[in-house]
């Protein structure tokens, strides 16, 4: 029998340096310590090499649901082996956790009802390592109650640089007013505590591009993009762009006033694309794609993404290069169910029996959906299915 640890280190090393998938990289360092170490060679040489034909590529995962969600495991789906992940989070978890993700990092989200505020942390999945947050309580938002945390954004991996920073998407609700809206606060690495930025608007989505923060907006029957404006230094935000009607972003074979439109900002590349998400209470129909100029303060349509995915759905959107020979189809759009648990009243109970179904692949080309996870799914308050961006580097 083949003695496969007394194979060269070098040769071990020039092997490796031809993998472009994490999942390959691991298998491959599982044989023995001597692989183990030739792998890591070849990750670094992989992360600071330019050239795409070295460059490691890593297709996004899929965060399962758990049926306890006391435990402190984590599933991963990988579409390029179709296998499940199963990763133990270093942060004790409690009934009421809800886990967001960005660039690589879950913030964990934890309500202390009692004391009545929230504990959140960074935790990457992959490393184990944990970055504390300033809590998030009454103190910020005094004349609100706070529902639920929507959406974190990352400005930057903070695996690979201490300058980053976060954007958070907060559901709140006024004082004797039974209306929540989302607010918008920011903490930037080394602060004290979290900034709440003070704006007139409800914000829908955010996204982080070439450093700068932007929101979209919707205030019937016209979309706004907005720049925001983190240090607070001038004013809280900018309008870059309205878009006067909803029906000006929509196909036109769609009754506006039959469906609902949810609006995704997503970083592709050098450009930021705003995606347009039509659906029943049910189920997804249509998708469209427009790209935003905020230089020049115009849209257009986007027909074809060629080599890259978009990633939407509760708690995270990002847009990536994919190939389907590692799982994934390019020039589509991958998206989760965004339906939220509200209450314990009649809606709550109609929406139990449709979360976490309305989820699929949709090809930009043709319009077709697909089935994208075909595994077992149930509903879960605190951890719906969320797409996992596995970090470059």
């Amino acid at each position: 029998m083949a003695d496969w640890g007394n194979i060269p280190k070098d040769l071990v090393t020039k092997i490796s340096k031809h993998m472009k998938l994490l999942e390959d990289f691991e298998v491959f360092g599982h044989v023995c310590s001597c692989w183990r170490s030739a792998v890591n060679e070849a990750k670094f040489h992989a992360k600071n090499t330019q050239t795409q034909s070295s460059t490691l590529s890593r297709m996004p995962w899929l965060m399962l649901p758990e049926k306890d969600e006391t435990s402190n495991q984590r599933r991963f789906y990988s579409f390029y082996n179709k296998q499940v992940r199963h990763v133990s989070l270093p942060q004790p978890n409690h009934h009421n956790k809800r886990l967001l993700s960005s660039r690589g990092w879950l913030m964990s989200v934890t309500y202390m009802n009692l004391k009545g505020y929230f504990n959140l942390c960074l935790i990457n999945p992959l490393t184990g390592a944990v970055i504390k947050l300033p809590q998030v309580n009454r103190i910020h938002y005094p004349i609100c109650q706070i529902k639920h945390f929507e959406k974190f954004i990352l400005s930057a991996n903070p695996s690979t640089t201490t300058d980053f920073t976060i954007g958070l998407i907060i559901n709140v609700t006024r004082m004797n007013f039974d209306l929540s809206y989302s607010t918008i606060c920011f903490w930037r690495n080394h602060n004290e505590e979290w900034k709440p930025l003070d704006v007139d608007f409800i914000s829908f989505d955010m996204t982080c591009y070439r450093g700068v923060f932007y929101a979209v907006t919707v205030t019937a029957p016209s979309i706004q993009i907005w720049r925001l404006n983190v240090d607070n230094s001038g004013h809280p935000q900018e309008l870059v762009i309205q878009i006067e009607s909803h029906r000006d972003l929509i196909p036109k074979s769609f009754d506006y006033y039959k469906y609902v439109v949810n609006y995704y900002l997503v970083e592709s590349g050098d450009r930021l694309l705003l995606v347009c998400r039509v659906r029943t209470l049910a189920e997804t129909k249509s998708f469209q794609v427009f790209e935003i100029d905020v230089d020049k303060r115009e849209f257009k349509k986007v027909d074809c993404l060629y080599d890259v995915a978009i990633f939407i759905g509760t708690h995270s959107s990002f847009s990536t290069e994919v190939s389907i020979d590692h799982g994934c189809k390019p020039n589509s759009i991958y998206f989760t169910d965004d339906y939220m648990i509200k209450g314990t009243n009649c809606w709550y109970k109609i929406k139990l029996d449709i979360m976490g179904k309305d989820m699929g692949v949709y090809n930009l080309a043709d319009g077709t959906i697909d089935r994208c996870y075909n595994g077992p799914s149930h509903c879960s308050k605190y951890a719906p299915f969320t797409w996992f961006e596995v970090p470059t580097s």
